[in-house]
């Protein structure tokens, strides 16, 4: 059997839509689907809603954040990629 594809799309619909849509052509395939976002996005309502799996990790964008996140962001980005990197394993 194939491993499952990870889909990274969040935030807005815009990367979430056309996301559903590949992700629907892959079930019909019958391959696996991990959905790799936050609980904050569009994608914490309509991504279990369809039916996948939501696997969520802490990131933010930085516009608006001031000093203070840019500041924090090299910790931020740290702990999102060893969260995602849970997620692969």
């Amino acid at each position: 059997m194939s491993p499952p594809v990870l889909i990274m799309a969040g935030g807005t619909g815009g990367h979430v839509f056309p996301a559903l849509a590949v992700a629907g052509v892959l079930r019909a395939r019958r391959r696996g689907i991990v959905w790799l976002g936050t609980r904050r996005g569009i994608e914490a309502r309509l991504v279990p809603a369809a039916g996948y799996p939501l696997e969520c990790i802490d990131v933010e964008g930085l516009r608006g954040r001031g000093l203070g996140g840019w500041l924090l962001a090299p910790f931020t980005l740290a702990r999102a990629l060893l969260q995602a990197r849970a997620v692969l394993r």
